[in-house]
């Protein structure tokens, strides 16, 4: 078999590197050595520059990717907008995941070269990510390849258990990028059963849908110690110094220890990610010698430390199946070990090392320094005896042949399989899954331009610069209408619609200002009735050429897709990519996924006016969307530049920004009424109101700050006058 991994983190990565890359190394060189063809895909750095190696006679492709480098295009007007997307997302809240979309064109790329028979990346990070949105479109190549995603460190698990005191900005984002990821895989892999138990109950997964097969030990080798190491050698923790790893429950216990027995001290290796000087400083004077910390080692640097130590500690809070762990014991060492992951599939308790009492994350300082006692108590001689039993154990249950072999059995079972397209997209509704048994490539041909626009603007010349990209379209629209709150002179009108072509309607509605405006668009003439989508644009919208013929594929290859939302370049004081997941309506209750600039199926609005009277902008497509998706379809992003926005994200004043409060509580109530209503109000509370910086001229500051210094009780009464409104007014009493 032809496989591909993609994996940002295969060594050596940019940035300090763990259980991933060391997993992506190893199974690539024991596929290799059993005759398969393996590409990897990983970033192309300083320290890696080229961009194709090829070892392991011929049969390993290591292919890098930068982040200065293009994806594949054909030059010209395709390079130039490539550039502009890779761009765009590296300055979303998760830059990032440049490296997943770019790696999905170069995955096609092989795929449509015949080199890739199945695909394999981890959920962290969701490198599989726009392969999988991409293939559910149908994009990219036919046929496509099936893709395993290897469950190993999800987002949202790290974060709970290193205890983050806030909300990094990419959180919420990679969170959904993997959970999409898992969701979608024609197969799920796994390295322990903790890790799987907790997805199956996390993702609502039947333990079967994972496959469970352990890492290999790799080409790591045994280590002879002398007599003396294993009597006064080093208590060795390998591991990034970050919360989850356990390492301040460790340091913790080792301190009470190290003040009982003074022949004790500990090695610290790993790369610091902000702990290191908050832990020394922990430590006493007295005991800081004993408490060495080396910092990050390349990997051929870790059997130095191994041979000098006589017990390795894996305490971590969370872990899956530890790389650490497994090196340590195939060196012959003995592990000290919570219980809180995949180190109870390898420690056997009093024989290959210790584990400490199962007590959860509160008890671990107690439990880790009761099971280092006990490794102290043990001779010399029984910890070398139990280092020769922790060097089987891990041979006997990582053995590279076996675990070669499971591979192989299951990629062979995943490609006879092959793609599972029922699996393309979470949470589907009776409607999508009844459509989606239907899902193919489409054989009739169906006619195109049945694309229906409603242009809502002041005046019939702020609707020149959309118009223009619709004249532009590869597939026209079938009907357009212009609605005004100004209206145009008879002649400007029938100028305007013969540059356009005779689908387009001029109507004026001074009457009808805001989103019914797009209501009355919508009955403006028959033609636009036999539209199969609409899409509601504003005058500063506008549409990049391949637009509408992009949006109907998807909606011919998708029966149970409502929304076509698509990347947008926001242009204004500076330039940004708006480049959100797939709209889901638990996450829709928070913040609107989807753009300004998105297509509605006509099916799924319905006949009625799908817009309230009097929505400000932003709110209006919010509340049809929701509506939409509440109703059982399914809301897609479409992974492309599609269209500019020249405009900057609406902001609102104080006064009004009391009535959209009260907006937002009546629309979550409206699409959700079966939710707890103590649940809305928590949604409702903690999502911010884009309000205005209210301008103050220099005049102004200075007149006050003079009155101030001149009258200070006057200005101290003015100020309590002030914040006692503001109080009232929100309700503070």
């Amino acid at each position: 078999m032809k496989h591909l991994i993609i994996s940002r983190e295969y060594p050596p990565a940019s940035y300090p590197p763990g259980g991933i890359g060391t997993y992506v190394m190893n199974i690539a060189r024991l596929l290799t050595a059993r005759g398969e063809i393996v590409h990897v895909i990983g970033e192309r750095w300083s320290g890696a520059s080229n961009k194709l190696e090829i070892t392991c006679d011929g049969r390993l492709y290591i292919h890098r990717i930068g982040k200065s480098d293009l994806p594949p295009s054909d030059g010209g007007d395709a390079a130039v907008r490539l550039q502009r997307e890779l761009d765009g997302l590296k300055k979303t809240t998760f830059p990032n995941q440049w490296f997943a979309w770019h790696a999905a064109l170069v995955a096609e790329r092989l795929i449509e070269d015949g080199a890739v028979d199945v695909v394999e990346g981890q959920d962290w990070e969701a490198p599989l990510y726009y392969l999988l949105l991409r293939r559910a479109l149908g994009l990219g190549p036919q046929p496509s390849r099936p893709c395993i995603v290897h469950l190993h460190s999800p987002t949202e698990i790290l974060r709970h258990f290193n205890g983050a005191l806030d909300r990094p900005p990419q959180f919420i984002l990679m969170k959904r990028m993997e959970e999409f990821c898992v969701r979608a895989a024609d197969a799920l892999l796994c390295p322990s059963q903790y890790l799987t138990r907790q997805c199956c109950e996390r993702y609502g997964l039947p333990p079967e849908r994972i496959k469970v097969i352990h890492l290999p030990f790799g080409f790591a080798q045994p280590i002879e110690r002398e007599r003396q190491v294993w009597a006064q050698g080093s208590i060795c923790f390998v591991g990034r110094l970050e919360p989850r790893k356990g390492v301040i429950e460790w340091l913790e216990a080792a301190m009470r220890v190290a003040r009982e027995n003074p022949a004790v001290h500990f090695d610290f290796i790993g790369a610091d990610m902000g702990l290191q000087r908050p832990l020394v400083k922990r430590l006493p004077r007295t005991l800081r010698p004993r408490f060495r910390f080396h910092g990050s080692k390349h990997r051929e640097e870790l059997p130095r430390f191994l041979a000098g130590a006589r017990a390795a500690v894996v305490p971590s809070r969370w872990e899956n199946f530890p790389n650490v762990c497994v090196e340590a014991m195939r060196s012959g060492l003995p592990v000290i070990a919570t219980r809180l992951g995949g180190m109870v599939e390898l420690v056997e308790d009093g024989r290959t090392g210790w584990l400490a009492a199962e007590t959860g994350v509160a008890g671990m300082v107690d439990g880790l320094a009761e099971a280092l006692r006990r490794c102290l108590a043990a001779s010399a001689d029984e910890r070398a005896s139990m280092g020769r039993a922790a060097a089987e154990a891990v041979r006997r249950i990582c053995d590279n042949d076996r675990i070669a072999d499971e591979q192989l059995a299951f990629r062979a079972e995943v490609g006879r399989l092959g793609v599972q397209p029922a699996r393309a997209f979470p949470g589907l509704s009776c409607r999508a899954q009844r459509d989606v048994q239907a899902l193919g490539p489409v054989t009739e041909q169906v006619e195109p331009g049945c694309a229906g626009i409603v242009l809502r603007v002041g005046r019939l010349a702020d609707a020149a610069w959309a118009l223009q990209s619709l004249r532009a379209q590869t597939a026209p629209p079938r009907a357009t209408a212009v609605v005004c709150s100004v209206p145009p002179s008879e002649t400007d009108a029938e100028r305007t619609r013969l540059l356009v072509n005779e689908s387009l309607t001029v109507l004026a509605s001074s009457k009808h200002p805001g989103s019914d405006a797009w209501n009355i668009g919508l009955t403006a003439s028959p033609r636009m009735r036999e539209c199969r989508f609409y899409l509601f644009l504003d005058g500063h919208d506008r549409l990049l050429p391949d637009c509408l013929e992009r949006v109907d594929q998807v909606l011919q290859h998708r029966p149970d897709v409502g929304i076509v939302s698509f990347w947008t370049e926001a242009v204004g004081v500076s330039t940004s990519l708006d480049a959100p997941p797939c709209p889901l309506l638990s996450y829709q209750l928070r913040e609107n996924d989807v753009c300004s600039a998105s297509a509605f199926r006509a099916e799924a609005i319905g006949g009625a006016p799908p817009f309230r009277a009097g929505m400000p902008r932003g709110y209006d497509v919010w509340d049809v969307a929701n509506r939409v998706v509440a109703d059982g379809w399914l809301a897609v992003t479409y992974p492309r530049m599609l269209a500019r926005r020249h405009a900057g994200k609406a902001k609102v004043s104080w006064p009004e920004a009391t009535a959209l409060r009260a907006l937002r509580a009546e629309l979550l109530r409206r699409v959700s009424p079966k939710l707890d209503p103590d649940l809305l109000d928590l949604i409702d509370d903690f999502v911010p109101i884009p309000l205005a910086v209210p301008e103050t001229r220099p005049a102004t500051i200075l007149r006050h700050l003079v009155k101030g210094l001149v009258h200070p009780r006057r200005a101290g009464r003015a100020v309590a006058r002030r914040l006692r409104a503001v109080l009232a007014n929100s309700g503070g009493g």
